[in-house]
C-alpha cells in the first residue's frame, strides 16, 4: 500500500514539475536527459557502486529490453509535456492515473486474477486520486 501511495504522489509530482518547468526551461529534452542521468546515477549508488551491467547469461536481452523501455519512457514524457501544454496539468495527470486502473481491470477481466483486499483498497485509492 505504501508503494502505491508513493507511486501516486510521484506521478502527480512529475506532472506538476513538467508544468512548472515549462516556462523556465527552454529545452525540455535536456531536462529529461538530466532526469535519466540522475536515475542512472542513483541506480549505481543503490547497487553499492557495483557494475550496472551484470556479466551473467541473458544480460544482453535485459539490457536491450531496458533500452527499448527507456526509449518508450522518454517518448511518453515528451508526449506528456506536449499534453500538459495543450490540455493542462489536471487533465494530463488524470489520464496518467487511469493507466493503473486499466491494467488492473484488464488483469481481472482477461487473465482471471482475483485482487486481494489490499489491492482493492489500492484501486479505490487510485480512483480517489483521480477524482
Amino acid at each position: 500500500m505504501g508503494n502505491l501511495i508513493l507511486a501516486i504522489v510521484s506521478s502527480a509530482l512529475v506532472s506538476i514539475t513538467m508544468r512548472f518547468s515549462g516556462s523556465k526551461i527552454k529545452n525540455n529534452l535536456s531536462m529529461l536527459a538530466v532526469n535519466y542521468i540522475m536515475c542512472t546515477f542513483l541506480a549505481w549508488v543503490y547497487t553499492g557502486f557495483g557494475s550496472l551491467y551484470p556479466a551473467v547469461d541473458g544480460s544482453q536481452n535485459a539490457v536491450a529490453l531496458g533500452a527499448v523501455n527507456g526509449v518508450l519512457y522518454l517518448a511518453g514524457f515528451v508526449l506528456l509535456q506536449r499534453n500538459i501544454r495543450t490540455n493542462g496539468v489536471v487533465l494530463s495527470a488524470t489520464f496518467i492515473k487511469l493507466g493503473l486502473l486499466v491494467s488492473m481491470a484488464v488483469s481481472v477481466l482477461f487473465f482471471g486474477e482475483r485482487p486481494e483486499v489490499w489491492q482493492w483498497a489500492g484501486f479505490v485509492l487510485a480512483v480517489a486520486a483521480i477524482v
